[in-house]
């Protein structure tokens, strides 16, 4: 940042100083930013003024402007026998151009050593602390700045102080304080509102105020400037529409465009996308996809679907049909073998129900249902809704296919033909077939809530199911919140999800702070092992939790000879949170050649890591393996986001269709937060 200062455009304020031996005006003041102040006298009062003093101020202002640092100094030294403090001021501003920050230290620390300076010059007072913060790094300086403004009358706290203050605010990173100060000033500078509001997530604001900053503007270099900023809020704010129009406008422009040289739009891996808060709310308030995960979660495995074994036994022992009996035996054995497979690691889990349907012509629509649970259960939806698919297309009459089917196509951002999905609804919300009440239910919590559900079609097997108290918990969590008395958490403590649940829920009584407080005693951080190797929903939940409750870092997330490829999953996301993402790299593939895992989760992780080691070239490649094989429409977001810094517009523009879903993966504009610091 410090070598910013030697680039800006010099401005011109006024101010009026005081000294003990003698006082002044000064008609112009020229200055710089943060705060590169440059005291100019045109002339000076009382019978003490002197001529000669006066020219060679003056002449050493100019020398400054002219960026002639030695020759400035050489008169400031001059003067400063007289006029010490705005002397000593611009000596140090002149060090600080050289480079020579030791020099600068020494002149702007004589400042900031005379106390008195404080109440008679607060404006020169508080800018050599904010020199001597950037020299030093110091916050003793910073904390000198506010403690100052807080002592003095608001009727001395002119424009130019408030604006130091709103610097001061924007080098805190409190970002609130600093729109706050802004919007007391008669003159705002409305890009840096906007970029200011852009740091608070307020993209609304921000689009409005670089909008007015657009309509005030001739100049061809402010106006790409803007335009580009405009395209990097609209992608934060996933505002499809506006973005298109930013895109037209710099196609307008695109011979002379140079923004986006200047400030490089990038992807990369952001550990904070989501601030604390947010991820809080993700775990307290269930979005669709959570509803989904949580469905696919709890939703039984079905070992014997009734329709085909009765279908096969009569066949089998009313007709006497050698092949009808030999299918029933592999029904058992399939049953048999399932019991032992259904333990394993999920990733396993898949890995040998994928081998069982390979090596058979004739499987069953359940085989094909457990196969694609077990897909859902380990993030790869696009496999869960083939599989899911093929069981409905066996067995029409199994309402959970039929709503698995619907479901896993929507987690997958998939787009079921029209005829198709009409048909597969109207047969859910038929009359008949079996799990019927359980169909209804996923599709009354997904896509219909008026549908109105038949209890006393219930069997008392049902009844009494996990999965129901599931579905009733995901009805209304959203309306009641999380309850300690809720069904689902009554009764099934065990289970490392559910245990998760129940220790979000509030107590009565219990304020927002003592609430957060028992959180962050009570969430496991140690004796974790349970959310770190099961079905990926808990280890996801687990991991929103913790960054909700600011506690991420603390835990320990190793389980010592720990080998199953869940767990090493889990492992390579928290090695790319600790800033290892060649670690990352090798962990997700080895496991993706080994388990042939080429689910969007488990690729995303790998886009990450490579952001994140900088290795751009796997990063692009691998996007395109998501966009054009799996149809990903976050892949054709990021890679419109990456067109967009090549100017290749019209490519880039048909990529933006969909929102932008992702929460690993962010863009940002290089240099953001300097050229910020800079206005």
């Amino acid at each position: 940042m410090k070598n910013n200062f030697l680039s800006i455009v010099l401005k011109i304020a006024i101010l009026n100083i005081i000294f003990v031996s003698f006082s002044y005006s000064i008609e112009a003041q020229i200055y710089e930013s943060q705060p590169n102040i440059i005291f100019n006298f045109k002339k000076l009062t009382k019978k003490e003024q002197s001529i000669a003093l006066q020219i060679d101020f003056n002449n050493a202002v100019l020398y400054l402007e002219q960026e002639e640092y030695i020759k400035a100094i050489k008169l400031f030294k001059k003067t400063a026998k007289i006029l010490k403090i705005p002397s000593f001021l611009n000596i140090g501003i002149a060090y600080y151009k050289l480079n020579s920050y030791n020099n600068s230290y020494l002149y702007l620390k004589k400042i900031y050593d005379i106390k008195e300076a404080a109440k008679e010059d607060i404006y020169s007072y508080i800018s050599a602390s904010y020199y001597l913060y950037l020299l030093t790094d110091d916050r003793k300086y910073i904390t000198t700045i506010l403690d100052v403004v807080k002592s003095v009358k608001k009727e001395k706290i002119n424009e130019h102080v408030r604006r130091l203050v709103a610097d001061t605010y924007i080098i805190l990173k409190e970002y609130d304080k600093a729109i706050k100060i802004i919007k007391h000033m008669k003159e705002q500078d409305k890009i840096k509102l906007a970029l200011l509001y852009v740091k608070t997530r307020n993209y609304t604001l921000a689009d409005v105020n670089l909008q007015k900053a657009l309509d005030d503007t001739k100049n061809d270099k402010e106006i790409d400037q803007i335009l580009w900023f405009q395209i990097f809020v609209n992608l934060k704010a996933n505002n499809i529409i506006k973005l298109k129009d930013n895109i037209a406008l710099i196609k307008e422009r695109k011979k002379s465009f140079t923004a986006n040289q200047k400030m490089p739009l990038k992807i990369y891996f952001n550990p904070d996308k989501y601030t604390a808060n947010e991820y809080f709310q993700r775990v307290v308030s269930f979005s669709v996809n959570r509803k989904i995960d949580m469905i696919f979660y709890f939703a039984p495995f079905i070992f014997i679907d009734k329709k085909e074994i009765y279908s096969d036994s009569a066949y089998g022992y009313v007709l006497k049909n050698k092949n009808n009996i030999n299918s029933l035996d592999m029904m058992i054995k399939y049953n048999k073998d399932f019991l032992s497979i259904v333990k394993d690691d999920p990733i396993i889990r898949v890995n040998k129900l994928q081998k069982m349907i390979n090596e058979k012509y004739d499987t069953k629509s359940y085989e094909y249902y457990n196969l694609a649970l077990s897909y859902a259960q380990i993030d790869d939806f696009l496999n869960a809704h083939k599989y899911f698919k093929k069981a409905y297309d066996l067995n029409h009459a199994n309402k959970l296919y039929s709503a698995m089917t619907l479901i896993s196509a929507k987690r997958a951002d998939l787009k079921i033909n029209k005829v198709t999905k009409k048909e597969i609804s109207t047969n859910l919300i038929s009359h008949g077939g079996t799990y019927k009440y359980m169909g209804k239910y996923i599709y009354k919590l997904i896509y219909n809530p008026k549908i109105k559900l038949n209890k006393k079609k219930l069997n008392r097997t049902a009844k009494k199911s996990i999965f129901l108290r599931a579905l009733y918990f995901m009805e209304h969590v959203n309306k009641d919140g999380i309850k300690e008395n809720e069904p689902l958490l009554a009764s099934d403590m065990k289970d490392p999800l559910v245990y998760l649940l129940r220790n979000l829920a509030k107590k009565e009584g219990e304020s927002r702070y003592e609430y957060i407080s028992r959180l962050q005693n009570e969430i496991p951080k140690t004796y974790n092992d349970y959310f770190l190797k099961g079905p990926l929903i808990i280890t996801q939940y687990y991991i929103d939790v913790l960054k909700g409750l600011g506690i991420f870092d603390i835990v320990d997330f190793h389980i010592k000879g720990e080998t199953s490829p869940t767990y090493l999953r889990t492992k390579a996301l928290v090695q790319l949170y600790d800033g290892y993402p060649i670690q990352s790299i090798k962990i997700l593939e080895n496991l993706q050649e080994k388990y042939n895992l080429n689910d969007k989760y488990t690729s995303y992780l790998l886009i990450s890591a490579f952001l994140l080691a900088n290795d751009y070239s796997n990063a692009s490649a691998t996007l395109g393996m998501l966009q054009f094989e799996l149809n990903d429409n976050d892949a054709k977001f990021l890679n419109g986001v990456q067109l967009l810094q090549s100017l290749k517009l019209n490519t880039a523009n048909s990529s933006f269709r969909d929102k932008y879903k992702g929460y690993l993966i962010d863009f940002k504009l290089e240099g953001y937060d300097e050229f910020l610091e800079s206005l």
